[in-house]
């Protein structure tokens, strides 16, 4: 919208009628001078606000995509939740635990990728230290439960120990933690995209 203001602007400053005889006050190279700056003043004042405008929206849109990255750990995470039996899994349900930790780990990168993309941007923004904090334990929390489940699967068939209860509970914290850095994304989002 301001880039049509900019464009008809230029357009009505090109097709200003040039000097003529019947305005002499026209020929004074100082007052043509005097417009040329006055509207480079307004182009410049103007592409600052187009700028941080579009800044804000690329911003908007890679948090947006965080908040949605969170989402997916956390969704991916319960699945893996519903998929621990009351007893010692077989070997092949152990084999398809595995591939679905290994997944998690995957998707935890991607995360962590994201949020060392917008690390700069969320740290010259005074509200988004609560964002950048409830990702980093988010993230931590998130890290850890990955680890005990590798320890878990590596016990299960080394020692055929098995606890659902602790696993359970153990999974449960880290979608905890991932919901509270997910819900911290989403509304800095939102106050992002009200500015």
């Amino acid at each position: 919208m301001k880039r049509r203001g900019l464009l008809a602007g230029l357009a009505a400053f090109t097709l200003t009628p040039g000097p003529t005889a019947a305005n002499p006050s026209a020929l004074d190279p100082l007052q043509g001078a005097d417009a040329i700056v006055a509207w480079f003043v307004k182009l410049n004042r103007d592409f600052e606000t187009i700028v941080a405008g579009q800044e804000r929206q690329q911003l908007a849109r890679a948090i947006q995509r965080l908040g949605s990255d969170l989402y997916l750990l956390e969704i991916d995470t319960v699945a893996l939740r519903d998929e621990i039996t009351a007893h010692l899994p077989s070997e092949v349900v152990l084999r398809r635990l595995d591939a679905s930790v290994a997944a998690l780990f995957n998707r935890l990168r991607a995360v962590k990728a994201a949020v060392r993309e917008l690390g700069a941007e969320l740290r010259q923004r005074d509200e988004a230290d609560t964002v950048e904090e409830r990702l980093s334990i988010g993230i931590g929390v998130r890290g850890a439960t990955l680890n005990y489940m590798e320890q878990v699967l590596k016990d299960a068939r080394a020692n055929r120990a098995w606890s659902r209860e602790a696993i359970v509970r153990q999974l449960n914290i880290g979608i905890a933690a991932v919901k509270d850095a997910q819900t911290a994304v989403m509304n800095f989002h939102r106050r992002l995209t009200a500015a």
